[in-house]
């Protein structure tokens, strides 16, 4: 029963994705190109940064009603920007080596092993990304093989997302978060330990807070030039 209510509400959430006017961007010196919903805006003077306003309205429907912390969370809930989620975009070239892996955010490369596939280079990137986060163990990761998306989720300390998807030598890379899922997570918690949850809960349980929605939308409609 549960597992057809989750299919349920993911069929009406694919729906209300697909009404969902978008528009397209040009960004990172016109390399990429993706789609993005229309009430993502540019973050000047960053335009491969998309925010999303409406914090406060998102709130204010929420039952029961979020506390709202103090510190970042709140700065960035309640400051002028009311910001209610961003995507961050990258482009990483894929090098072929017999060296060491290592890749971080800013970064221009990411070494992979010589005819790695798709979900090889995608645990590569999730293997140097979960290095900063304390290590594999505090990173879900799972890979798309329909879609070709890998996504890696830190679940300690500070919430990040990564999402990728391989167009030719290049990685196309979203760093996505949904700012008030994140709070309305660590307030509510996991039903359960959090190192029992099976892949399948995991994904259920952190893909708002990942912004997942929107990150992997952009990530199918990328285009390189």
């Amino acid at each position: 029963m549960r597992r057809v209510l989750v299919i349920i509400a993911v069929a009406i959430g694919l729906a209300a994705c697909a009404a969902r006017p978008t528009a397209q961007h040009a960004l990172l010196d016109g390399r990429l190109t993706v789609r993005l919903p229309q009430d993502y805006v540019s973050s000047a003077p960053a335009a491969e940064t998309f925010i999303l306003r409406g914090a406060r309205a998102a709130l204010a429907t929420r039952r029961p009603k979020p506390r709202i912390p103090s510190g970042r969370s709140a700065a960035y809930l309640l400051g002028k920007d009311d910001i209610r989620a961003q995507i961050h975009f990258d482009l990483v070239a894929l090098i072929a080596t017999d060296g060491a892996q290592g890749w971080a955010r800013g970064e221009t490369a990411l070494q992979v092993a010589r005819g790695a596939s798709e979900q090889e280079i995608h645990e590569a990137l999730c293997k140097a990304f979960s290095e900063r986060w304390g290590g594999l163990r505090y990173t879900f990761a799972s890979f798309d093989a329909k879609r070709g998306i890998g996504r890696c989720v830190n679940i300690i300390g500070t919430f990040t997302a990564l999402f990728s998807r391989r167009i030719g030598d290049t990685l196309v890379i979203a760093d996505a978060k949904d700012f008030v899922e994140v709070m309305i997570l660590e307030q509510e918690g996991p039903p359960k330990a959090l190192f029992d949850l099976n892949e399948e809960e995991r994904w259920e349980l952190f893909q708002a807070a990942a912004n997942a929605e929107a990150a992997e939308r952009a990530l199918r409609s990328a285009r390189l030039r």
